[in-house]
């Protein structure tokens, strides 16, 4: 569970699995490369900015605001978004 702002700026190779991003860990992940996102709920705003190579899957973003911005190599499997 992630809960607070920022849990991974500037991170390089990230997997994380079977979570939730509560609200208030919104801007999670910003200047990230490589990150991998499964089985997850993203309440969280304004995440995924300015990264490369983010690799989503089933993933539901109940409040996508903000989400996604300036990103490189994209790939969406099985995510819903609002």
């Amino acid at each position: 569970m992630f809960k607070w702002k920022y849990p991974f700026w500037y991170a390089k190779n990230i997997t994380a699995r079977n979570c939730t991003w509560f609200e208030m860990a919104r801007a999670g992940v910003w200047y990230t490369d490589h990150i991998t996102v499964e089985d997850a709920v993203i309440e969280a705003p304004k995440n995924f900015r300015c990264c490369r190579g983010v690799r989503l899957r089933n993933v539901d973003f109940p409040n996508a605001a903000e989400t996604l911005w300036n990103c490189e190599d994209v790939e969406l499997d099985h995510v819903t978004a609002n």
